[in-house]
């Protein structure tokens, strides 16, 4: 569930695979998407854009790393970030750089990362932890820093990576 507080409104996708548009001030639940992926996948995460409350990232399935950008003031599929292994999506967070660009990190369990930029529409740097990562042990958390390229990420063996993006993008 992704929530604009301010507006007391939000997007939450559901176990098979729709997206919703609550208002929680007027009591208003409205399917804004039928299906996420082809099946009847849950969603796994719904990300706003902070900069744009009318853009939104949503995943789904445990078999898909895919992840689909919409715009509420259409309801279209604006764009996918497509995965090529089948690593579903553990989190989508964002950050806002010095430099203006509308950065968001997609953390995949296979312990791949992607930093996409939302005004190209496309993915600016990809990094794999898989060499780090141990048997059975998945990427779980994932946070930037707010004054600069550095994330941090969490595994479900407790187990955390700092790292930082390359400075020339």
């Amino acid at each position: 569930m992704a929530m604009d507080d301010l507006n007391n409104e939000g997007i939450c996708g559901t176990v098979n695979g729709s997206l919703q548009y609550l208002n929680i001030g007027e009591n208003q639940q409205i399917r804004l998407v039928s299906r996420v992926a082809n099946g009847l996948e849950k969603v796994n995460q719904v990300k706003f854009d902070l900069a744009n409350q009318a853009v939104f990232l949503a995943s789904s399935g445990e078999m898909s790393g895919d992840v689909k950008l919409y715009t509420t003031a259409t309801l279209d599929q604006v764009n996918t970030f497509q995965h090529h292994n089948e690593s579903p999506v553990r989190f989508i967070c964002g950050y806002n750089s010095k430099q203006q660009k509308k950065f968001k990190m997609i953390g995949h369990a296979d312990g791949e990362l992607c930093l996409i930029t939302l005004d190209a529409l496309k993915v600016e740097f990809s990094y794999t932890l898989e060499n780090l990562l141990n048997e059975n042990e998945e990427l779980s958390v994932g946070t930037f820093s707010p004054f600069g390229m550095n994330f941090a990420v969490g595994t479900t063996k407790g187990n955390v990576f700092i790292g930082q993006f390359k400075k020339d993008m």
